[in-house]
């Protein structure tokens, strides 16, 4: 497998496209961490439906005005998405979060 990656990293490619593709040998170990630890999964759809949101808001409202903007909406999306996969009500938490009930994202021990 190693002398694939090893072709494939002297394969020109545009700057755009840069990233772990350019030398993928150096990620070689990373490549294969999920047959090492078999709780991870081979694919990250997962993710990609995290993000989707996020995508498509952007898409609809024409993105962000500032920098300042766009990261307020990556924590919001950020808390909004922990709180859905901690199986806890968005709305009831921002709800006592403005009403100054400090509430973690934390998950108490007890929830576990």
């Amino acid at each position: 497998m190693s002398s694939l990656l090893q072709a494939l990293g002297l394969i020109k490619i545009s700057k755009k496209a840069d990233g772990m593709i350019r030398n993928p040998v150096r990620f070689e170990a990373q490549l294969w961490t999920f047959l090492q630890n078999p709780s991870l999964p081979i694919h990250h759809n997962l993710q990609e439906s995290a993000l989707r949101p996020l995508v498509l808001k952007c898409l609809i409202s024409f993105g962000n005005d500032t920098v300042a903007g766009a990261d307020r909406l990556a924590q919001l999306m950020s808390i909004i998405e922990t709180l859905k996969r901690q199986g806890r009500d968005v709305c009831s938490w921002f709800i006592s979060s403005f009403t100054g009930e400090a509430s973690s994202l934390i998950p108490s021990t007890t929830a576990l």
